[in-house]
C-alpha cells in the first residue's frame, strides 16, 4: 500500500526502494501490512525521530562516542533499538543503501554467499546486501544501546529517553531531599 497513514510504534523496520516513475521510497515493515512511503529513508528517519521528540544528531553522537563509532550508530526510538543495515549497493552517488530493523523484530541471521537472509519474528525474511560479520556487529551495538538505554529509562513509567529537562528536575528532587534530611 502507498502512502498509507503509518503507526510510528508499529513499525519493524524501514528500507530504501526503488519504484519505476517515482524514484527513491521506502518500504515500511510493519507487524502485518507493509507500507511504501514516497520518500527517501533519511526523510523517514527523520519523521519518526520528530514523532518521538528526538534529536538523531545528538543521538548519533552521543552514542556513537559510547560505541567508538562515528557512522551506523544504532538509534533508539520510543521502546525500540533500529540497527542499520545495508539493503542495496548505491547506484548513484548520495544514493541511500541503508535501512533499519527493530533489533527485537529479528528471530535469526542466516549466512549466504552474496549477504545475509534475515528472519523476522513475524516469519517474513529479509536480504541484505551486508555479510554477516558487519550485520553482527551492528545488533551488538544495538543490544549495547538497548542495555544503555534500559539503565537510563525505567520502562515501567517511560517509554522515552530521558531531555535535559527530566534530569533538571530529577537533580532538584535529589537537592530537596538531600536538603530535608540535613
Amino acid at each position: 500500500m502507498i502512502n498509507q497513514k503509518i503507526d510510528y510504534r508499529e513499525i519493524i523496520g524501514f528500507f530504501p526502494i526503488y519504484i519505476k516513475d517515482i524514484g527513491n521510497c521506502t518500504m515500511v515493515l510493519m507487524s502485518e501490512e507493509d507500507v511504501i512511503l514516497e520518500i527517501p529513508v533519511l526523510s523517514f528517519l527523520k519523521k519518526m525521530a520528530r514523532y518521538y521528540f528526538l534529536d538523531l544528531d545528538q543521538i548519533r553522537k552521543q552514542y556513537g562516542n559510547i560505541l567508538g563509532i562515528k557512522n551506523l550508530v544504532p538509534i533508539p526510538l520510543g521502546k525500540s533499538i533500529f540497527i542499520p543495515i545495508k539493503s542495496r549497493k548505491p547506484k548513484f552517488k548520495n544514493d541511500g543503501a541503508m535501512g533499519y530493523l527493530d533489533l527485537d523484530s529479528i528471530e535469526k541471521l542466516i549466512k549466504k554467499e552474496e549477504g545475509t537472509e534475515i528472519l523476522l519474528k513475524n516469519n517474513k525474511t529479509y536480504h541484505s546486501v551486508a555479510n554477516y560479520r558487519t550485520i553482527i556487529k551492528h545488533f551488538k551495538n544495538g543490544h549495547i544501546i538497548k542495555k544503555l538505554s534500559n539503565i537510563y529509562i525505567n520502562e515501567e513509567v517511560y517509554n522515552y529517553p530521558a531531555t535535559k529537562g527530566d534530569i533538571e528536575l530529577i537533580l532538584k528532587e535529589v537537592n530537596s531531599i538531600k536538603n530535608a534530611i540535613k
